[in-house]
Formats: structure tokens, C-alpha cells, sequence
């Protein structure tokens, strides 16, 4: 092992002592401790061997924290390699006594990282979501199995309900009397709101774990009842689910006196959390409950899960609304358009009209304004407000919808908004992206622009584009030249095209077609 650096060394020391704390149920000093080592640990600092594979619709990423896990985590790597569908990465986390299969482990598609020390499994999978690159976290024991549609299962879910996480099935891989009596491995077959108590058959938002910080890295048993408790606090009971299409399979301890430790620490955790999470109890009793009433309806009854988690976009621009610009007219067609698939969409942009903004659409762009798009005009002129107050003031007017649980993602076409969107983007683990028209990155292979009029934006685009969560683009060439430079990034592609109108009280039809400014750099 190399030897440690102070830093990380401090941080180390910080982390052991937190725990010492804990198991003396000295609660504050335990706590005092861990906010130190969160203060000062880095896990670029951590040895690893990186051999992932370039996904190019990158989902999932399947985080395994392994500590002896020896035979039996080369099992459970064997099980990955058959699956049904490939949009996924695989993260172990190395917490020792792996030396047996650490040189096979090395030849793995895989990131492989190897803790300084034994760093438990709640903070073990917070160090893999921290290098994870896909959207969805998944974490999955280091001895069990799964089936071929695990990743298939995990993708299933998130896309039909807007969840934050989710929960699975989990059945023993050998009948012994000992695992039959888990009653919490396996809740039947019924989807139903509930909390995440199978930690190592569990998935979640990457987003929404990271916002809460991922799992306590004091608790040893019981920690995803505690995170469970604080996103349920925010975002209500039905924002976490069982989720039977999900199967890994698994044995609760190899031993009778393992399945005793087992209970005895699981008891400390559970008092723990009970003093420090006043809606943790009433919460677990509430799902019980859910659970005991969902097992006396009849086998074909199901639970209505809702969308619990917010499904809106804020798109942001920096132009005049409305105005004769192209941009203007491309922006409103993109609100409409993302209006007939979100809940709600928030158009923020400069403009003084705000009483007539339904006037204007029925004028202007032909349509009826739908009742979930709303457009938020900034007035700066009237305020002679400089762009630095106005991107300030758009800053706020995001602040407030964060406030509300009222997004999911932030859009903007303008780099120069980047600096100032991303901020309130990192801050409240709401994605942004950037939808691209052009492409400054490089300005090396553009020779038909102005180098010193455009290398502002290049600075901007070679600083942003890395940190964001996505770039929209409008052509696949588009997206082959930014990925050659931000090969790590999400790119969506958004082609521009006919959009058909009709008239409110006028049957007869009109086509509006997106070419483009006519600028001379363009050659036109």
C-alpha cells in the first residue's frame, strides 16, 4: 500500500474516530467527527484502475462495494456480463481482503478502486456514485446474483414512473431454513410505495442521492431507511418504491452467528436513527402498513403509483420575447414542443408584455398558449438593468422554482448564461444542459468565424460543457465534434424541422420551417 498523504490521512483519522464515537452511542462527537472527514476527504486521492468502456447511451451505473468478497464477487461480476441490455457501467469499490482476485479484477471492464481501508458500505458506495457517469445508481451486493434483465428491470422503472428510487426483490440462493424466515427480502409481487431497506438491491437518481448527500457514512445496517426517511420528507412516500421486476439473489449471512451480529448492530443503527430523524418511525409504520394492506387485496389489484417526483423544465434565454429574431421564434416552437411532454415549462427571458403573452401566441405563432407553459419575462429595460443584474435576476427567479420542487432540468442555448445557471444547477442537483447551435470549442477548426470575437465563447464552452449534465444538438456531426473533445459528456440530438400549425377558429393549415439566420459566416 503507498503511504498516505496528510490530507487524506487526516481525513482517515477523522473518519475512524467518528466511528469509535458511535459505537460508544456518543452521538454529537460521532457526528462532529464525520462532518470533518466530509469536510476534508478527496476520492481523487484513492488508488484505482479505470477499464470502462465508452457506453454511448451510458444509464446505469452499478456500484458494488466488495470487502473478502473474493470468489464469490468474481460470481457476481460473471452474472453482469450476460445482460440484456449493455447502457451500463460497472464500480467496485476495493474495501480489502480482496488480494486473492485483485490481479483478475484489474483486467475487468471496469473501475476499479481500491479504498485506503475498510470505509464500510454506505460510504463505500458513496465513493463509487462520486465516479459514476450514469444516470441511475444501482447498488448490488458483492455476493449475489443476478438475472439477465437485471439493468433492463432497473431502466423499466425509471422510465415508467418518475420515482427516486426504488427497492427490489431479493431470493435466497440456497434453501436453508435460516433465509427463509428474511421477511423483508421479499414483498410479493404488487408495486407499492415503500422504503429502501434492501440496500444491496437498490437503485436510485443519481441526482437525488447526491442532493442528499448519499447514504450516512456512519451507519453499518439501516441506512437506507435514512435516506429513504429524508427524500420521502421532500419529495413524499410515493417518490420511493418496491419494485418486484428488479431479482437479485442472495443469502442474508453465511452463519447463525453472523445473522446475530447482524441484529445486535442493526439495533444500534435503528436507535440512531430514531433519535436524529423525528418522521423516520412514523415513516417505517406508514409503509408497514402500506405493505400489510397491499397483501390483503386480491392478487390482481394495483397500487396507484403517482408521479411523485417533479416533471418540469426551465428553459432560459437571453434575447427579447417576442421579437422578429430567429432565436426567438426557434425558443417558443421548443417551449410548445416541450409543453406537450412535461408537466410544466418555464420560459424565462427578457420582455415587457406580460399581460399579453397569450395575445401573442394566438398573433404571432398561430397556437393557443397551453395552460402549463408559463413565460417569465424579465423586464430590463424599464429596470436599465446591465446583463450581469439581469442574469442575477434569472438566478432568483430559478432559486424560487428550485424552492418549489418545481424542476427537473435547466435548458439554456447561451453559453454566456452558463456561469450563472450553473451555480443554482450544482447547488439544488437539478441537470443542466446546454442546447447548442454552433460549436466553439475548438476554434482551431474554424476557419470561417472571427477568432477574437468568438474565443469568449470558446472559454465558455471548454469550461462548462465538462461540469453540465448534457449538450442538445441539432445534427450528429454536431455531436461527433463535441465529443472528440468532452468524450465523458451526454449528448441528445434535437433535429430542427416542420412543425405544423393550425390556427385557432382556421382549419386551414400552415407549416412554419426552421432555416436558420441569414448570416454571412453561414454563407448566405
Amino acid at each position: 500500500m503507498e503511504p498516505l498523504s496528510n490530507p487524506l490521512s487526516e481525513a482517515l483519522t477523522a473518519f475512524n474516530t467518528a466511528q469509535d464515537y458511535f459505537l460508544k452511542r456518543q452521538y454529537d462527537a460521532a457526528e462532529d467527527q464525520i462532518a470533518l472527514y466530509k469536510k476534508s476527504i478527496n476520492y481523487e486521492q484513492f488508488n484505482r484502475t479505470d477499464n470502462r468502456i465508452e457506453i454511448k447511451e451510458l444509464l446505469v451505473s452499478v456500484v458494488i462495494v466488495s470487502y473478502k468478497g473474493n470468489q464469490g464477487l468474481l460470481e457476481c461480476l460473471e452474472a453482469l456480463n450476460s445482460q440484456t441490455d449493455e447502457r451500463f457501467e460497472v464500480i467496485l469499490v476495493n474495501n480489502g481482503a480482496n488480494e486473492s482476485v485483485e490481479d483478475e479484477l484489474d483486467q475487468k471492464p471496469l473501475l476499479h478502486i481500491r479504498c485506503p481501508q475498510n470505509m464500510i458500505l454506505s460510504e463505500g458506495r458513496n465513493i463509487g456514485s462520486y465516479f459514476a457517469k450514469g444516470k441511475y445508481l444501482a447498488f448490488l451486493d458483492d455476493d449475489a446474483i443476478v438475472s439477465k434483465d437485471y439493468i433492463e428491470s432497473i431502466i423499466r422503472a425509471f422510465t415508467k414512473y418518475r420515482i427516486a428510487g426504488f427497492r427490489g426483490k431479493v431470493l435466497p440462493k440456497k434453501h436453508e431454513e435460516r433465509h427463509q424466515g428474511i421477511n423483508h427480502y421479499n414483498l410479493g409481487d404488487r408495486i407499492i410505495p415503500f422504503m429502501i431497506n434492501t440496500e444491496g438491491n437498490s437503485a436510485f437518481r443519481k441526482n437525488i442521492y447526491q442532493e442528499f448527500g448519499g447514504m450516512h457514512p456512519l451507519l453499518f445496517g439501516h441506512e437506507g431507511w435514512e435516506i429513504s426517511s429524508k427524500i420521502v420528507k421532500k419529495y413524499g412516500t410515493p417518490s420511493l418504491i418496491y419494485w418486484p421486476e428488479t431479482v437479485v439473489y442472495h443469502d442474508y449471512s453465511d452463519t447463525d452467528q453472523k445473522s446475530d451480529r447482524k441484529q445486535r448492530r442493526h439495533h444500534l443503527m435503528h436507535e440512531y436513527i430514531q433519535s436524529r430523524h423525528g418522521n423516520a418511525k412514523k415513516y417505517r409504520k406508514s409503509v408497514k402498513k402500506q405493505l400489510s394492506n397491499s397483501q390483503k387485496q386480491e392478487p390482481s389489484a394495483k397500487f396507484n403509483i403517482s408521479s411523485a417526483l417533479p416533471d418540469s423544465v426551465a428553459y432560459v434565454h437571453s434575447g427579447e420575447w417576442p421579437s422578429n429574431s430567429p432565436s426567438t421564434t426557434f425558443i417558443t416552437y421548443n417551449v410548445l414542443g416541450m409543453a406537450s411532454v412535461f408537466e410544466h415549462v418555464y420560459l424565462i427571458t427578457y420582455g415587457t408584455n406580460q399581460t399579453k403573452v397569450d395575445t401573442i401566441f394566438y398573433e404571432q405563432f398561430g397556437v393557443s398558449k397551453p395552460s402549463n407553459l408559463h413565460i417569465v419575462l424579465v423586464n430590463s429595460v424599464l429596470q436599465k438593468l446591465t446583463n450581469r443584474a439581469v442574469y442575477k435576476k434569472i438566478q432568483r427567479i430559478l432559486q424560487n422554482l428550485v424552492k418549489k420542487n418545481a424542476l427537473s432540468a435547466i435548458i439554456t442555448r447561451r453559453s454566456t448564461l452558463l456561469r450563472y445557471l450553473w451555480p443554482v444547477a450544482d447547488r439544488s442537483h437539478v441537470p443542466l444542459l446546454f442546447e447548442s447551435h454552433d460549436f466553439f470549442a475548438d476554434l482551431s477548426r474554424r476557419h470561417d468565424i472571427d477568432y477574437k470575437r468568438k474565443k469568449r465563447a470558446q472559454i465558455l464552452e471548454r469550461n462548462y460543457i465538462p461540469i453540465i449534465q448534457g449538450v442538445i444538438c441539432l445534427q450528429p456531426t454536431q455531436i461527433d465534434l463535441y465529443r472528440s473533445i468532452f468524450p465523458h459528456q451526454n449528448f441528445f440530438l434535437a433535429r430542427t424541422g416542420i412543425w405544423q400549425i393550425i390556427p385557432p377558429g382556421n382549419a386551414k393549415r400552415k407549416y412554419l420551417t426552421y432555416i436558420g439566420s441569414l448570416d454571412r459566416h453561414k454563407g448566405i
